[in-house]
C-alpha cells in the first residue's frame, strides 16, 4: 500500500472564542456538533447591514475532533490536509502547537510560522511527530476570520466567511514519497507546450520532487506515463446527462492505454534528502481539449518504486490545448481590428459570467460551506445557459468545482483574492502583505496547475485606491499617485509567469487609465455598468453611454498611452429581484422607473438592459478577448446589497440557486442551441408580449386563437435587437397566452 487517505469531515465540535472559558491554551473538549464543510457566517453574512457597513461576525473559533489512528500507520509520513479555512488557521495535536512552516514563510519575524494565512486555498500540516499511532488523538483547529492588514482581500462587495468550509483529510504515506507539502500540492507538475504552429507536436514535461524521510540511504526508481483514460465520469446531474454535447464513450478507452512512457530515473536519496525528477517527451498529434465540443483529457501517472515495490503513486488529468489572444490594432481611420480569442488556432467566443462560491441567504443559507450536490446543481444551470466561459470571482475556488468545468469544456478565469484595495507601499505592513499575497498566488497556481479549462490567472480586481480605510497609508502618500500598485503588479505578474509559463495573466480594472502602467499583465478586462451606474459616472465612462462606446474609447486611450494589450469585459449587468416588474413599452423598450423600489430591481428592466448591452458586445466589439456578465447567481454581500438585504441581486439565477430570472433565458436563447425552449418575459402589462426562444419561428395564441402569423426574432422597426432570440408582439388583447415554436 503506497498511500492511505482518511476522510475526517464528520463529527467535529465547534465553538466561537467568546463561548470558550480559556483561549490561551486549548480548552476542554466541548462545543456544538458540526460536520465539514462548515462556516459560521452563512446566515449573518446574508441578513443585511445598516448603512452597508458589514457586521457579520469576523472572529476566532475552535474546531475539535478525536480520532483513533491505527497502529499500522506507525512510521508513515502523516499530513493533515485542509481544503480551505477562512481566513487564517493554526493546528494543535494532542495539545501541541504544530508548525505550518519551519521558517519565517511570510516575513512577519516569526522564526517558526504556526499559521496558514489566506482564506481560499488548500494547505497542509505535517503531523508525523505529533500523532500517536494506536491511540486516540485530539485534533484542535483554531480558525481566525478577523480582518488583518497582511491578508487579502481587504475589501470587496462580498463576505469573507469564517470556518473550515472545505473537506479535511489525513494523508498517510511511506517514508519515501512525492513532496506532500509543496504549497498544498504533491510537488508534481505536468506541463504541455505546443512545439510548433501546427498544433500537431507538443512537448510534455513531468517535474516532481522526491523526498526521503527515512533514516537510511535509499535508491528508488521514478516513472511517469501518459495514458488514455479508462473511464469518463459524466457529471451526475440529469440535465447534463440528457443534453451532453459530446459522446461520453468517446472520452475514454476501455481498460485505458499507455500512450507514452517518460524515461525512468534511478535516484539515490540520503536521509532527509530531496531530489528532483524532470523529463520531457514529445507528443505528436494529441487529441486536443476543444472546449464545449470535445473536452478530452489524458491521464498522467507517476510511481516511485524500490526493487519493484511501490512506495508512492500519483495521477492527474491533463488536456492538450493552446490559445492566443492577439492585441487589437487601430487603423488610420480609427477602426479597431483584429484581437479576439483563438483556441487551438481557431476563433473561439468566450462569452460567459462571473460566479461566487456561496449559496443562499438567511436561515437556509449555506454560505461557503457547499458540497458536491451544490456544485453539480450549479454546473447544470451553467451548462443549460450555454455559456463557454466563467470568471471565478474574486478568489480561489475549489479544485472539485473546476474539475466539473474541465469535463464539460467550460473555459475558466481563476483569480487571486485581491479586491479594491492593497496596502500602500509606504505602509509598514506592505512587505508582509506582499509576502502573504504572493504565497496566495503561488497556492492558486500550483494547486490549479493541471486544469485545462483554466486559461488565465487573474492578478486582482479594481484596485481603485491602493490602501484600506482601516490601515491608513503613511503621511504624505499622494492618493492620486499612479505608482502605488506598480510594484504589486510587477511582482505578481513576474511570479505568475515564473510558476506557469504556459498561461496568460489578466487584471479586472475600473477605468483608472492614469494607472495603466500599474497593470503589469498580459491582458486586461473592464468592469463596466452602462445604463445602470450612470449618475456621476461620465468621467469614468469617457463621456460615453454604450458598452461599445466605452470600450472603444478605453482602447484608444491605451493606444495613446502606448500601452495596448488585449482588452475584455469582466463585468456588466444590473440588479433584478424576483417579483418586481415594470411595463414594456409598445416599441419593446423598458424603463428602469423612478420610484423605489422599481427603479433599481425589476427583472423586466434587468432583462432589457442585458439585451441592449449584449447586442452591443456581439455586433460592435468583435475585437475583445472575452466578456463575462455579473453574475451567474445572486450572492451574499453585507456591504453592497440590492433589493434583498445582504444580497447582490445581479445574478441570472436567484440567491437560492433555484429560480431562473427572465434574463437567464435571454442568454439561453443565444447560447443554448441543443434544448428547444420558449420563455415569456414577465411584465406589468399584457398588451406587449416578449418571449425568448431558440426556435426559428413562434406562433402566439390568445385563448387558443392564433394572434397574427408566426414571427421571427427580426425587428426592423424596433430598437429591440434582431436575430438574438427575442420575439415581440404588440397590441395583444387580454386572454390566455400560449406560444408554439416552429423549427
Amino acid at each position: 500500500m503506497s498511500r492511505t487517505i482518511i476522510h475526517l469531515d464528520q463529527s467535529w465540535l465547534f465553538a466561537k472564542e467568546r463561548d470558550l472559558p480559556i483561549f490561551d491554551s486549548i480548552p476542554p473538549f466541548q462545543g456544538t456538533p458540526v460536520d465539514m464543510p462548515h462556516t459560521w457566517n452563512a446566515q449573518d453574512g446574508s441578513d443585511g447591514a445598516p448603512g452597508g457597513i458589514p457586521d457579520y461576525d469576523r472572529t476566532r473559533a475552535l474546531y475539535q475532533k478525536k480520532i483513533f489512528i491505527a497502529p499500522t500507520l506507525n512510521g508513515k509520513k502523516l499530513i493533515l490536509s485542509f481544503g480551505a479555512a477562512g481566513t487564517s488557521c493554526e493546528l494543535y495535536v494532542n495539545g501541541l502547537h504544530v508548525p505550518f512552516a519551519a521558517y519565517d514563510l511570510y516575513g512577519l519575524g516569526h522564526p517558526i510560522e504556526y499559521s496558514h494565512r489566506g482564506g481560499f486555498s488548500g494547505f497542509r500540516f505535517d503531523v508525523t511527530e505529533f500523532i500517536r499511532c494506536g491511540e486516540e488523538n485530539h485534533i484542535a483547529v483554531l480558525v481566525d476570520n478577523t480582518k488583518e492588514p497582511e491578508i487579502a482581500p481587504l475589501n470587496g462587495d462580498f463576505n469573507c466567511q469564517g470556518g473550515l468550509y472545505r473537506s479535511v483529510h489525513l494523508i498517510a504515506a511511506n517514508a519515501i514519497h512525492f513532496d506532500l507539502n509543496d504549497y498544498g500540492t504533491d510537488g508534481v507538475f505536468i506541463t504541455t507546450q505546443k512545439a510548433d504552429d501546427s498544433n500537431t507536436v507538443y512537448h510534455v514535461e513531468a517535474r516532481a520532487v522526491i523526498v526521503n524521510d527515512s533514516a537510511e540511504v535509499r535508491t528508488v526508481t521514478v516513472r511517469f506515463s501518459l495514458e488514455e483514460p479508462s473511464r469518463f465520469d459524466v457529471p451526475d446531474h440529469p440535465y447534463i446527462k440528457q443534453y451532453l454535447r459530446f459522446v461520453p464513450e468517446s472520452m475514454y478507452t476501455p481498460g485505458g492505454r499507455i500512450v507514452q512512457e517518460f524515461p525512468a530515473m534511478d535516484i539515490m536519496l540520503a536521509p532527509g534528502e530531496r531530489r528532483e525528477y524532470r523529463q520531457v517527451i514529445p507528443m505528436k498529434s494529441p487529441r486536443l481539449w476543444q472546449g464545449l465540443d470535445d473536452p478530452y483529457q489524458y491521464q498522467v501517472k507517476g510511481r516511485i518504486t524500490e526493487n519493484d515495490t511501490p512506495l508512492d503513486t500519483w495521477e492527474t488529468s491533463i488536456g492538450f490545448r493552446s490559445y492566443q489572444m492577439p492585441t487589437p490594432q487601430v487603423t488610420e481611420t480609427g477602426e479597431i481590428t483584429g484581437g479576439g480569442f483563438y483556441l487551438n488556432g481557431k476563433k473561439y467566443l468566450l462569452h460567459g459570467a462571473c460566479k461566487h462560491q456561496d449559496w443562499g441567504r438567511g436561515e437556509n443559507a449555506l454560505g461557503y460551506a457547499i458540497g458536491e450536490k451544490e456544485m453539480l446543481s450549479d454546473a447544470a444551470n451553467i451548462y443549460e445557459s450555454g455559456l463557454s466561459f466563467l470568471r471565478l470571482a474574486h478568489y480561489q475556488h475549489s479544485n472539485e468545482e473546476i474539475d466539473l468545468y474541465d469535463r464539460l469544456g467550460i473555459c475558466v478565469w481563476s483569480e487571486v483574492g485581491v479586491v479594491d484595495e492593497i496596502i500602500s507601499p509606504f505602509d509598514p505592513n506592505y512587505e508582509a502583505f506582499m509576502a502573504v499575497t504572493l504565497a496566495q498566488l503561488t497556492e492558486l497556481i500550483k494547486q490549479q496547475y493541471h486544469h485545462p479549462s483554466i486559461l488565465v490567472w487573474g492578478l486582482g480586481n479594481e484596485l481603485r485606491r491602493e490602501m484600506t480605510g482601516d490601515f491608513q497609508r503613511a503621511a504624505g502618500d499622494d492618493p492620486d499617485s499612479p505608482d502605488l500598485a506598480t510594484d504589486y503588479h510587477q511582482r505578481m505578474n513576474a511570479l505568475a509567469h515564473a510558476l506557469d509559463p504556459t498561461r496568460k495573466t489578466t487584471y479586472a480594472a475600473f477605468c483608472l487609465f492614469h494607472r495603466i502602467h500599474d497593470w503589469e499583465s498580459d491582458s486586461a478586462s473592464m468592469n463596466l455598468y452602462p445604463y445602470w451606474y450612470v449618475n456621476g459616472m461620465e468621467k469614468w465612462y469617457m463621456n460615453e453611454s454604450s458598452m461599445d462606446g466605452i470600450m472603444s474609447a478605453d482602447f484608444h486611450t491605451l493606444k495613446a498611452m502606448q500601452s495596448m494589450k488585449p482588452l475584455g469585459i469582466s463585468e456588466y449587468g444590473c440588479g433584478g429581484e424576483v417579483g418586481f416588474l415594470r411595463p414594456m413599452e409598445a416599441d419593446g423598450t423598458v424603463t428602469a422607473g423612478t420610484d423605489y423600489p422599481d427603479w433599481q430591481w425589476s427583472t423586466t428592466f434587468q432583462a432589457y438592459l442585458h439585451e441592449k448591452i449584449y447586442d452591443e458586445i456581439v455586433h460592435k466589439l468583435p475585437w475583445i478577448w472575452s466578456s463575462a456578465l455579473w453574475q451567474m447567481f445572486d450572492s451574499a454581500s453585507d456591504k453592497k446589497q440590492g433589493g434583498l438585504p445582504g444580497t447582490n441581486d445581479k445574478g441570472l439565477i436567484s440567491f437560492d440557486h433555484q429560480i431562473k430570472k427572465d434574463v437567464f433565458y435571454f442568454y439561453k436563447a443565444n447560447w443554448n442551441s441543443f434544448e428547444p425552449f420558449i420563455h415569456i418575459v414577465a411584465a406589468e402589462n399584457t398588451d406587449v408580449v416578449r418571449a425568448y426562444s431558440n426556435y426559428r419561428l413562434l406562433q402566439l395564441y390568445v385563448d387558443d386563437v392564433p394572434f397574427g402569423e408566426p414571427i421571427s426574432d427580426v425587428h426592423p422597426d424596433s430598437p429591440v435587437p434582431s436575430g438574438m432570440g427575442i420575439f415581440l408582439w404588440r397590441n395583444v388583447k387580454k386572454g390566455k397566452i400560449r406560444i408554439k415554436g416552429e423549427t
